[in-house]
């Protein structure tokens, strides 16, 4: 049987009969040339397209006589996030999930306290 020319405009493919070969080899011929190995793309590997933040932790703490505070991110996305009081007799604390952005959260308390509440927090994409 004769070896067919790959042509990616004719479907159907069959791989038996299609030398699949011709358009790997052409492909790897043009990035050699430009000096792109198949790894990349345009230079640049598939790993700097991706942010290497994809989480944040840390410690918010919402003032005496206040009720919320805001805690600013640059995860480029919107997160989930988790939150723990610091302190186990701590004033139950959460997150209004319309508040959540690419940016920023708020933490909330539902009543004004006499002193300090901290919470951990921990946001991921």
């Amino acid at each position: 049987m004769p070896t067919r020319k790959f042509n990616p405009l004719t479907p159907p493919f069959d791989l038996t009969a299609d030398n699949v070969s011709d358009l790997v080899d052409h492909t790897k011929a043009v990035h050699d040339a430009l000096g792109i190995d198949a790894h990349t793309v345009d230079g640049k590997h598939a790993s700097d397209f991706v942010s290497s933040t994809s989480s944040i932790k840390g410690k918010a703490t919402i003032p005496a006589g206040s009720v919320s505070v805001v805690v600013y991110h640059e995860l480029g996305s919107i997160p989930t996030v988790f939150i723990t009081p610091y302190h186990i007799d701590a004033v139950q604390g959460y997150v209004d999930e319309t508040t959540i952005t690419s940016t920023q959260f708020t933490i909330y308390i539902p009543v004004k306290q006499l002193s300090n509440v901290s919470f951990g927090y921990e946001a991921k994409i």
